[in-house]
């Protein structure tokens, strides 16, 4: 599915006045085609420093094909899942979590309730868009649909969309320190 989503980024011009500081489309999708595309809107790193000034920041700096943040980052994303493969497995998985920038959250196949189950090092705060979607816990499953908002607290967790059409998700990922 190829998006085009409008990114406007505020900020102060010289004068120290609120503007625009950057307005156009997001067009650098990444991700597994067919299973799950990522359209990355914005990032910030862990020294966050508000308002952006004309000429003090990048708007490079939310291209980053790299969906999980350092600590104390953010990636704020739109992320749109396909319906399931009947074929997909655990090699599929891999190859998907590496399209992320995202191998160390797949879980060994030995360990997973469910193929693609993954914990990551983040926060996660989700609002479904459109479509539908099963969230995989290791002991239940939540049927997601438009509307519906999930805090995920970086538990071992996985998706699958059964319907026919994609689900789109808005995300925002904070990167967090697990507790031991």
């Amino acid at each position: 599915m190829n998006r085009d989503y409008r990114r406007i980024v505020t900020g102060e011009d010289v004068n120290g006045k609120s503007c625009v500081l950057s307005d156009g489309l997001v067009t650098n999708g990444y991700g597994q085609p067919e299973v799950l595309d990522v359209y990355p809107l914005w990032s910030s790193g862990s020294n966050l420093r508000i308002p952006y000034r004309k000429g003090d920041f990048e708007v490079e700096q939310a291209d980053s094909k790299k969906l999980l943040p350092e600590l104390g980052g953010t990636n704020f994303v739109v992320e749109i899942a396909w319906p399931d493969k009947e074929d997909y497995d655990h090699n599929d998985a891999k190859e998907m979590f590496k399209s992320l920038n995202a191998e160390s959250a797949l879980m060994a196949s030995d360990d997973a309730a469910h193929t693609g189950m993954h914990r990551t090092d983040t926060l996660d705060y989700l609002i479904i868009l459109s479509g539908e979607i099963y969230m995989l816990l290791e002991n239940e499953e939540v049927l997601l649909s438009k509307g519906d908002t999930v805090v995920q607290s970086g538990v071992a967790h996985s998706w699958s969309n059964r319907s026919s059409e994609p689900c789109v998700i808005l995300a925002v990922v904070v990167g967090a320190d697990r507790q031991a």
